[in-house]
């Protein structure tokens, strides 16, 4: 058995970033004892994790080997390692959105699966969050990207619940199926990453680590699209209507026209049609939602702004 902190999400909340220090400090984690399995987007192991996302829930998928091979995965990479630590955001759903009101529709029972999954180690979940209006505007761009969207951001606001604390929903639902979650918002992240790491490096490394031996690379973070690419995707959504490989049309739009965009973009519709902040006007309420959390004595928030 493992002690496993298992960072799963959410989406647009530095989790690169995370992820590119804790590999730069791999070598060093295992002299102290500490596995960090990084999130091969390419690998069998994230595959597996993509399918069972999309196709949990349809009869004509084989869920139980699927299991199977995801648990026989990590526990190969495990090896005789007693702890560990595995990020993918991307594990208890997608940011794609369409046809739901809420953030991450299918969390629960895909939490639920993974406790099945990982029943044999103890698993610490960890979590990041963010202000509501913020990450709907990243999905909204990131459909427009990859999906082949093609309706402003105003009508696909008109879907989304703007009372629901889903943060809180689905920690509370890792807190059921695993142990004590460790949680952080966005704001705090970006203005101190190397303050999360070391928190989340205390938890499980023995011993503890020395701050001073620790490689962070400030620079590696990901930043927002360029609005006139944005207004170059939407159009093609819009004359293509939203027909499938959008993706691969888009990423060929990006590098032929990054950096190249602003006349093309100035003549063309932008699909950042409202302020999303004053649409949704969600930030009280996550405010509210941040100090709840911070208070609930099942939950280890380990820094907030």
């Amino acid at each position: 058995m493992a002690r496993i902190i298992l960072h799963g999400g959410a989406h647009k909340t530095a989790s690169k970033h995370l992820q590119h220090n804790l590999l730069l400090n791999k070598a060093y984690l295992e002299t102290k004892g500490v596995k960090y399995i990084p999130p091969k987007f390419k690998g069998p192991l994230i595959r597996t994790m993509l399918r069972v996302r999309r196709k949990f829930d349809r009869k004509t998928f084989d869920l139980q080997r699927a299991k199977d091979d995801i648990r026989a995965m990590i526990n190969d990479r495990i090896g005789d390692y007693e702890n560990v630590i595995f990020s993918y955001e991307g594990i208890f759903g997608s940011m794609n959105m369409q046809g739901n009101q809420t953030i991450y529709a299918t969390a629960e029972p895909l939490i639920e699966l993974y406790g099945e999954i990982l029943e044999e180690h103890e698993v610490i979940p960890a979590y990041a969050i963010r202000n509501y209006s913020d990450y709907v505007l990243s999905a909204y761009k990131w459909l427009v990207k990859n999906t082949g969207y093609s309706r402003p951001l105003s009508k696909f606001l008109a879907d989304f619940d703007r009372e629901e604390k889903r943060w809180s929903q689905i920690i509370e639902a890792l807190a059921q199926t695993f142990d004590q979650p460790f949680i952080w918002n966005v704001e705090a992240y970006k203005s101190n990453p190397d303050r999360v790491l070391m928190k989340l490096l205390d938890q499980i490394t023995p011993g503890g680590v020395e701050p001073e031996a620790l490689k962070t690379d400030d620079k590696k973070r990901n930043t927002a699209s360029d609005r006139d690419i944005l207004k170059m995707y939407y159009a093609a959504n819009q004359i293509s209507r939203g027909q499938k490989k959008a993706k691969t049309r888009n990423l060929k739009i990006s590098k032929r026209f990054k950096n190249k965009s602003g006349f093309f973009g100035s003549l063309l519709k932008n699909p950042v049609d409202v302020d999303v902040h004053k649409v949704l006007n969600t930030a009280e309420r996550y405010r509210q939602e941040v100090e709840e959390l911070k208070q609930n004595p099942g939950y280890e928030f380990l820094l907030s702004a």
